[in-house]
């Protein structure tokens, strides 16, 4: 399997350079040790004897430090480098906020790799034996998308759910039009429509999308009365002629549906 490789993007070329640094200054961490056996040599023999072939010794990087290199590769895109520095952190620590931090982003590239049975298995083991309530949070989410692409919509629009409790907010509008997509495609029309709902009470901005998708939901459930309804309301509240164009083509298909002149 190939890895994926992103464009390097400013944020990217950022994250390379403060790498580059890390390598330049564990790399000058080893040179004084050079200098004094270059000084040794060039000395008295006698009173500072040299040890040739002396192996330099590479300190095992901590738990915290591999799990903050996984992160980076993620950005990067080096799934299976990530994957390795999150297992050696797990088996490495004694740290349950650690174990946790490992756990989930072991489930997060499993996701990425789209082995979403074993994203599965490892955010659910994550959930019941965790502590870690940042971690635990972030695990329903990403668990939310691993049951999504295996059609499991009703289990996941429930993670998600919980991810919301969980971490209210600012991502609210979008986590409630995610579930609204999921149940919609899961042909859960009523929980779609009371998602996308949810979204719109939760926005700020324009939810004139998500006030189509509703009417269309109700126009596929064979529910034409209420997508004539919501179609008209977006239609004779928008200055956009796009929108009121597309309106006009939904309240025809509709009117024809229910044997109507439009």
């Amino acid at each position: 399997m190939m890895k994926k490789i992103p464009q390097l993007t400013p944020r990217f070329a950022i994250i390379v350079l403060v790498l580059s640094m890390l390598i330049i200054q564990s790399c000058n961490l080893a040179w004084p040790l050079q200098q004094r056996q270059d000084n040794a040599q060039s000395g008295d023999q006698t009173t500072n004897p040299v040890v040739e072939n002396t192996p330099t010794v590479t300190p095992t990087p901590l738990p915290k430090i591999r799990i903050e290199n996984a992160e980076y590769k993620i950005i990067l895109g080096d799934y299976l480098d990530a994957l390795t520095d999150y297992q050696n952190a797990l088996a490495q620590s004694t740290d349950p906020q650690e174990q946790a931090q490992a756990s989930l982003g072991m489930g997060r590239v499993y996701y990425l790799l789209k082995d979403y049975s074993k994203s599965i298995e490892i955010l659910e083991q994550l959930i019941v034996s965790q502590t870690d309530s940042f971690s635990i949070a972030n695990a329903y989410y990403f668990l939310g998308l691993s049951y999504r692409d295996t059609q499991r919509y009703a289990d996941a629009s429930a993670a998600l759910m919980i991810f919301n409790n969980l971490r209210p907010g600012l991502l609210d509008v979008t986590i409630q039009t995610m579930r609204g997509d999921i149940l919609w495609k899961g042909k859960m029309y009523d929980a779609a429509i009371e998602a996308y709902q949810k979204a719109i009470d939760a926005s700020t901005g324009d939810t004139t999308t998500l006030q189509i998708d509703i009417g269309k939901i109700y126009a596929e459930k064979g529910d034409h009365t209420n997508a004539i309804r919501t179609f008209d309301a977006i239609y004779n509240s928008t200055d956009n002629d796009y929108t009121k164009a597309q309106m006009n083509l939904l309240l025809g298909i509709s009117y024809t549906a229910m044997g109507l002149p439009d």
